[in-house]
């Protein structure tokens, strides 16, 4: 799901392909995806692609995060609290200030803001969010590299 949100639009042989993983098990994550609306189909011809439609997921924990919402774009920031630099962060600045590092990720994502001014409504230094940046960076499947690249059509 992570590689088709990143690259937009792909075929489940565009995905079988890139990710290296067999026919069956592509149309069978793909059938489960269809089935809880995370995945779309539409036609573009007689090709099939296969998209992520926009999403928030809203996580409510009330003893530690008041409110995180993860989007397709900001999924693997959520990742990075398990990450030293993730880690590191939590401990400093709590929960709270790690789950709106998340929401602004996806701002981030869309080349709308950058890490200074991330930084800057945290209310910590750029270096924090430089680190969790690059862990974000190094845990980020070399998949979902290949899906920003162009397509080969």
């Amino acid at each position: 799901m992570a590689y088709v949100a990143a690259k937009g639009k792909a075929t489940p042989e565009e995905i079988q392909k890139d990710l290296g993983i067999p026919r069956s098990t592509v149309y069978k994550l793909l059938t489960e995806f269809f089935q809880t609306g995370l995945v779309t189909k539409e036609k573009a011809g007689k090709v099939e692609l296969v998209r992520v439609p926009d999403f928030v997921f809203r996580i409510e924990n009330t003893a530690n995060i008041v409110d995180c919402k993860l989007t397709p774009r900001n999924i693997l920031a959520f990742d990075a609290a398990h990450t030293p630099a993730g880690r590191m962060f939590i401990g400093r600045r709590g929960l709270q200030a790690f789950a709106k590092f998340v929401e602004l990720y996806d701002v981030y994502k869309r080349d709308r803001t950058t890490a200074q001014l991330m930084a800057r409504e945290l209310g910590v230094t750029r270096y924090e969010v430089e680190l969790l940046l690059s862990d974000i960076d190094s845990i980020t499947p070399r998949s979902l590299e290949l899906a920003n690249l162009p397509s080969r059509r």
